[in-house]
């Protein structure tokens, strides 16, 4: 058996139980199955490349998931944000309660886009670990398994990364 083969085994074999897992973790994030499985494909076809570099093979977990959500966020990033407006009928635009809704609607997706815009100028550390908080709904101790970050460091992070979003979100209401 080459080392070519013995390598892809290996990885393989610590693929194996991190897939359901890596599923739902990408899934959040770029919310589509078609998308969702791509990226864990081409996340793997990067695994099998690198693995090579990675030096303390029980840091598989970290550092697999740190490729699947990168190639995640850069899938969203690829993507133009459309909104279908000819689906809807005339005449459910024209009806006065329908376009209420519709305007509420259209100022809610604007202000989450607003607050997803900001919360992509955070570093790629901090929108990951918000990611995992919030998205996920993982404890915070979990996160700081997953992680191998201290408990208090990561609190200290998600401190930080809460002031600087209330800071710009402050500074977006200003202008």
């Amino acid at each position: 058996m080459t080392e070519h083969n013995k390598q892809a085994e290996e990885v393989l074999k610590l693929w194996e139980p991190l897939q359901q897992n890596a599923y739902r973790i990408v899934y959040s994030i770029v919310n589509e199955t078609q998308a969702t499985e791509d990226v864990l494909q081409e996340a793997l076809c990067r695994a099998f490349q690198k693995f090579h570099t990675l030096r303390d093979k029980s840091k598989f977990k970290t550092w697999f998931f740190t490729i699947a959500v990168r190639l995640a966020y850069k899938e969203i990033s690829n993507r133009k944000r459309v909104i279908l407006v000819d689906t809807m009928s005339d005449a459910t635009i024209n009806k006065g309660p329908c376009n209420l809704f519709v305007s509420e609607t259209l100022l809610h997706v604007e202000r989450k886009t607003e607050v997803i815009r900001i919360i992509m100028m955070l570093p790629e550390r901090e929108r990951h670990l918000f990611h995992l908080r919030y998205v996920q709904d993982i404890k915070v101790s979990d996160i700081a398994k997953m992680t191998d970050i201290k408990l208090s460091t990561l609190k200290s992070i998600y401190h930080r990364a809460h002031k600087k979003l209330y800071d710009l979100l402050s500074e977006e209401e200003k202008i």
